[in-house]
């Protein structure tokens, strides 16, 4: 698998896999997780916790003019509702902007503030990602919001924040190791917890939401559980579903590619061919994301990547008809690899499968070995002797009787009966021994341990007793 992709060293993800990164990668899985470090909310540049809400409609609604310009507005509604002044700072934000999910994103924070649904301070906050890199559009948006920065500084920004906000913090102060347990992985909040308003809630949901019990992590510093080694059979586990993902990813990749130069071609062909001539592709290429769509057409044209993603920005209507006809070729032979390679993994499963649930067979099989071995039986028999025999002179003055190293009684003589039977049943299916040995091994298990321990003789076959006889 690793001589699959040649093409996809410059990958990171597709790229050999060290033994560290396997093991960071095919992680044991245990119970316990790592501890994070402490959750520091995300601040703006002013300091203070920028709050996104949720629950934000696509189109601004037409509740005050100098916030108006939105996807469900066309260009002659607006210049009747503002200013060529208004028109032109909004037109700057979005070529500032660039990405059209980005401008999106700016008008929603505009839609929520016009909903009153944040302060004038809290507008100012969230638009920071979008304008704090362009201080002439952020000092007008400012000067146009009538905001005033205060020579207090952060303090008394804070203080006009609404009382609910300044308990935004405490849930993080709670110490739940100390909390009411459920299980392992649940404490119950203190009944001094002052809970949050939520004013959308029906009778249902004050009936089976829960507001009581909070999810807490067993950290690994604080579990006694030891996690063991992987073995060869996990390993193969492990190493079938890493390839599987790394097979996804790379299709999931290059599908991406293929539907953002689609768009593109779609786009292409309602053009004139003078606006194909300006037309001009950013680093995104089309779609949303610089990285995925460069790593796509990297894994496929290697070193010449960089001048095919140039001829790709520069003259999109040449370009975008041959790198995706490439593009989909690589998906036709991936597609027809992953089904060869399916097969091969479904094998592996099915032959490794059952064997890597037996993660301690091993370590017990060489346990067993080094226990079962006959000298370490023998020191254990003279280990147990001489303490028997150094209790007996320490009780007695006079010397021990030299009797046996050991003295077993049987008191069900069916014993012997299992273990000749289960010995024999093992004797029978090895091939490495010949039928004659075989036979000396029954007449020893049957006949002669049997007469040592004083029991009843076991039976041979009769096609054994006739051999017997005529020998």
């Amino acid at each position: 698998f690793g001589q699959f992709l040649p093409d996809a060293n410059s990958s990171v993800l597709l790229g050999k896999t060290t033994p560290d990164r396997a093991e960071s990668v095919r992680n044991d899985h245990g119970p316990t997780v790592k501890r994070p470090p402490l959750n520091k909310q995300r601040l703006s540049q002013n300091g203070l916790p920028i709050r996104r809400p949720s629950g934000v409609a696509t189109t601004p609604p037409a509740k005050k003019k100098s916030l108006m310009m939105g996807k469900g507005h066309g260009m002659t509604e607006f210049s009747k509702l503002s200013t060529s002044t208004e028109t032109m700072f909004f037109e700057k934000v979005r070529k500032a902007l660039r990405s059209s999910e980005a401008y999106d994103n700016f008008l929603r924070c505009l839609h929520i503030f016009n909903q009153e649904v944040i302060s004038r301070t809290e507008l100012v906050q969230l638009v920071i990602p979008f304008l704090g890199k362009f201080p002439e559009l952020f000092t007008w948006f400012k000067n146009f919001l009538g905001y005033r920065e205060s020579s207090l500084g952060e303090s008394s920004h804070a203080e006009i924040l609404p009382k609910e906000r300044s308990t935004e913090g405490i849930a993080m102060e709670i110490d739940y190791a100390s909390c009411k347990r459920l299980g392992s992985s649940y404490r119950a909040l203190p009944k001094s917890y002052q809970q949050p308003k939520c004013t959308g809630r029906t009778p249902l949901c004050r009936e089976v939401l829960n507001d009581t019990w909070v999810s807490f992590p067993s950290w690994s510093e604080d579990s006694t559980f030891v996690s063991s080694k992987k073995t060869q059979y996990e390993e193969h586990i492990y190493r079938c579903e890493d390839e599987r993902f790394e097979l996804d990813i790379v299709l999931e990749n290059n599908l991406a590619t293929i539907r953002a130069l689609e768009t593109v071609q779609r786009r292409l062909s309602r053009m004139s061919a003078e606006e194909q001539l300006r037309f001009r592709l950013d680093n995104t290429m089309g779609g949303s994301s610089e990285v995925i769509h460069r790593k796509a057409i990297q894994r496929i044209y290697g070193d010449k990547a960089n001048d095919i993603i140039d001829g790709l920005k520069r003259n999109p209507a040449v370009s975008v008809p041959l790198v995706l006809k490439r593009l989909k070729m690589k998906e036709e032979e991936w597609k027809e690899a992953q089904r060869g390679f399916n097969k091969i993994w479904r094998e592996q499963n099915e032959k490794y499968y059952l064997k890597s649930l037996d993660h301690q067979g091993i370590n017990f099989k060489q346990n067993d070995t080094k226990v079962l071995r006959s000298k370490t039986l023998l020191n254990e028999i003279e280990m147990l002797y001489e303490d028997r025999q150094e209790q007996a002179s320490e009780e007695t003055a006079t010397p021990p009787p030299s009797g046996p190293h050991m003295t077993l009684t049987y008191d069900d003589s069916q014993i012997l009966e299992d273990a000749a039977a289960l010995i024999i049943h093992h004797v029978k299916r090895q091939v490495g021994i010949q039928k004659e040995d075989k036979f000396k091994i029954k007449q020893i298990i049957h006949h002669f341990v049997p007469d040592l321990l004083f029991a009843r003789r076991g039976e041979l076959s009769d096609l054994e007793e006739e051999e017997e006889e005529e020998d």
